[in-house]
């Protein structure tokens, strides 16, 4: 609790915590709604912008083709009297025949004909007439002096004609062209060819009259042939490269094209004439979707007013909410402070007020129980770590006195002696009640105690004791030290039947004191290996704890007892090269 309310700060108070969700709930709310309300918006703006194209698009496709069939009964006018053929047949009845001039009489009367016949259709530009080979006969032009109109060639493919006399339209260098066989009215014969240019001008005229402005495109395409015919303000060549690419068997459903230099634009289209004609009409992607920057700023204006509410009830949530819970907050860091003299003071009337209240209770009792455990802990902690340094002495004496006894009997009273006073330095400096003592003491017990086995191993035992100066009055549990050295020797260097030398070193590293017991005996059997290890790691069993020794198992416990996780133990055996023991503690001084 105490690492949580270290990290408290203000943005990840319960407040904060409160207004940002439901801040986020309501923009979340209002922006699906938003989201929700655009979409169907634009499937309807979409479906009516289709609906409105297809409409279009049908009114002029019938009223292009009605326009058509209008068109069509002018040339039956012009073509389908009789007097037409009737010329053309004397004039070439007469050819060769007759002079130069009289055949030119022949073709002007013609010309007359077709010119009295033509001159009233408004949508004609001009009017050619082939003979059978498809080399011109005569013509009728609208503008013939006007410079840039276009004009049929004074040859024809006669493959384009229908033999069967009915009227046939195309476009000739995009310009659209009616063309129909002239036949005898009895035999049927075909005597000539003739065309008509409809009038460029009137046909954008047509496109412009039904297009509501420039915006909107309208425009008359021949798939086959990639030709567009539209008003002057719009990029044909650029709505072509777009149609290339174009489904256009879908274009009465509608068809959105990305079109160069335009945009995307929604494109519907109707059959008309021949096969591969349609008529197009197309809007602009933004004129269909004109409501989205509305709804836009509907949706931000609500996301807005969602937050100003969330701030407004946030404010008077403040008094009634969160100032009893900052106080309640501050009397808990009071606690973990391990301060319980509190007396918390909330009247809201409601839950927050019966678990100030409960509270108030829960301090008390803890106040109470802490005054009551602490002396008690106290005493237990004492009594215990009393009784594990009572525990070592009997053993340590048991092996003194047992030492002390092999070289009595073996007469070698000098030794007696020497091991005698080494013993006296021990009782005078461990027989005391004192839990902890210095480096330099613990040192000084453990160099006595290996001078009494230096007596009694003589030549096979040799030993060294280093410390470095900064280590000498750093406090450790007494005789912690001591009964390591005493395992070394009795149980590494002794079995080993020869020669051995045990090392006692202490440093330090890191801020932590280093103190290291090693030997070059026996080392551990696989058994007792295994249980040391399982009781340094406190996984041991029953039987595994019979496998050590005393003072093993009481240094270790002593260790975790006073330093707790600060302290670490490292244990490493080899049958060939030895034991070492190596113990890192907080350097603390005495």
């Amino acid at each position: 609790m105490g690492a949580m309310l270290k990290r408290f700060k203000p943005l990840r108070s319960l407040r904060w915590k409160m207004m940002l969700q439901t801040t986020a709930a309501m923009v979340l709310l209002v922006l699906t709604i938003g989201v929700a309300m655009i979409f169907q918006v634009s499937v309807m703006e979409y479906r009516n912008a289709v609906e409105s194209n297809q409409i279009l698009t049908q009114a002029m496709s019938d009223h292009f083709n009605g326009n058509s069939e209008a068109f069509i009964h002018q040339i039956d006018f012009v073509t389908l009297d009789g007097e037409i053929q009737d010329r053309v047949k004397r004039m070439e009845s007469v050819r060769g025949a007759h002079s130069a001039d009289e055949h030119s009489v022949n073709i002007n009367e013609l010309r007359s004909v077709i010119t009295l016949r033509s001159i009233v259709m408004d949508e004609i530009s001009g009017v050619y007439l082939y003979d059978r080979n498809g080399n011109l006969i005569t013509k009728w032009e609208k503008t013939p002096n006007r410079a840039g109109v276009y004009k049929l060639p004074n040859a024809t493919d006669i493959n384009r004609y229908l033999p069967d006399g009915s009227v046939s339209c195309e476009f000739i260098d995009g310009h659209l062209v009616y063309h129909r066989s002239v036949r005898t009215l009895e035999e049927w014969e075909t005597v000539a060819y003739i065309s008509f240019l409809y009038d460029e001008d009137a046909l954008k005229r047509m496109l412009e009259i039904i297009a509501e402005d420039e915006t909107r495109f309208l425009g008359l395409y021949d798939s086959g042939n990639d030709v567009l015919v539209s008003t002057d303000h719009h990029d044909n060549a650029a709505y072509r490269r777009a149609l290339r690419g174009a489904e256009l068997s879908h274009l009465s459903a509608g068809v959105m094209i990305d079109v160069e230099g335009v945009g995307e634009m929604l494109l519907c289209g109707n059959a008309v004439m021949n096969d591969g004609w349609y008529f197009l009409s197309a809007v602009r992607r933004d004129d269909i979707f004109e409501m989205h920057y509305l709804f836009l700023l509907m949706i931000a204006a609500f996301a807005m007013i969602a937050v100003l509410g969330v701030l407004f009830v946030t404010l008077l949530n403040k008094k009634i909410v969160m100032e009893p819970i900052e106080k309640i907050m501050a009397v808990v860091h009071k606690v973990q402070n391990e301060d319980y003299d509190i007396a918390l003071d909330v009247k809201t009337g409601d839950e927050i007020e019966l678990l100030a209240e409960q509270f108030n209770v829960m301090a008390e009792k803890i106040n109470e129980l802490v005054n009551q455990n602490l002396k008690a802990n106290l005493a237990y902690r004492e009594m215990q770590l009393s009784q594990l340094q009572h525990q070592i002495k009997p053993h340590f004496l048991y092996n003194t006195l047992e030492c002390i006894n092999a070289l009595s009997q073996l007469d070698r009273k000098d030794d007696v002696r020497v091991v005698t006073g080494a013993f006296a330095r021990l009782m005078k400096t461990k027989m005391s009640d004192r839990h902890f003592t210095t480096v330099r003491e613990e040192l000084a017990c453990v160099e006595d105690f290996l001078q009494i086995y230096k007596v009694m191993q003589g030549e096979d035992l040799e030993y060294s004791i280093r410390m470095d100066a900064a280590c000498a009055d750093c406090a450790i549990p007494s005789l912690m030290i001591q009964p390591i050295v005493e395992n070394a020797v009795l149980h590494g260097i002794v079995p080993s039947a020869r020669k051995g030398a045990c090392t006692v070193e202490v440093c330090m590293e890191e801020g932590l004191l280093h103190i290291s017991v090693s030997d070059d005996g026996v080392g551990f059997l696989p058994d007792p290996w295994a249980a040391a290890n399982a009781y340094l790691a406190g996984e041991a069993t029953p039987e595994q704890k019979e496998l050590l020794g005393i003072g093993m198992k009481n240094v270790i416990d002593r260790i975790r007892f006073v330093y707790g996780a600060r302290g670490r133990i490292i244990l490493l055996s080899d049958r060939e090269w030895g034991t070492t023991f190596d113990f890192f503690l907080p350097g603390e001084p005495s």
